[in-house]
């Protein structure tokens, strides 16, 4: 399946998807963290729940995000796709989708991940660059000021460094 066959969509608390969006997150808790059914109510009735539908309109995917408005920044509390559906472009859209509602309003995207998971290898093909060592952070702004790539992101960051636009940017 392509990202152009998948549906993003943004799910509230009295959508039918909910339980399935549940359902996929306790079958993942072990990798992604338990979170109880409370907080994806809320997350769902905030509208900070995005689900990826596949043309039958079954929950292939799902991010759930957090903002900080003091902050200006938008934190992934959880991304998740079926098993049988992984490495077909479902994290990809659902990742370009909350970076196309986000962009304007908030200064970047975050996400923790430890690095012996395997969606270690995930965040930087989205464009995340390593912040320490049990963190990936990205900043999307800062890095389109770069070039975009990771090598330009290192090779300018004496001058981010200077902007003040580096507190989470560091290369181990």
């Amino acid at each position: 399946m392509s990202g152009t066959n998948i549906k993003i969509t943004a799910i509230d608390e009295k959508s039918a998807h909910l339980q399935e969006v549940i359902d996929l997150g306790r079958a993942n808790s072990s990798t992604l963290g338990f979170l109880p059914n409370g907080a994806f109510i809320k997350y769902a009735a905030d509208k900070q729940l995005l689900v990826a539908l596949g043309h039958s309109r079954q929950v292939l995917g799902y991010v759930i995000y957090a903002i900080s408005i003091r902050k200006a920044l938008v934190y992934i509390v959880h991304l998740c796709v079926q098993p049988s559906h992984r490495r077909q472009g479902v994290a990809e859209t659902l990742f370009k989708k909350l970076k196309d509602l986000t962009k304007i309003q908030f200064r970047g995207i975050r996400v923790h991940c430890r690095r012996d998971y395997p969606a270690d290898k995930l965040w930087p093909m989205l464009g995340f660059i390593a912040a320490m060592k049990y963190l990936v952070v990205v900043n999307i702004k800062l890095r389109s000021r770069c070039g975009g790539s990771i090598m330009d992101i290192q090779r300018c960051s004496q001058t981010l460094r200077n902007s003040g636009h580096t507190r989470n940017l560091e290369w181990q």
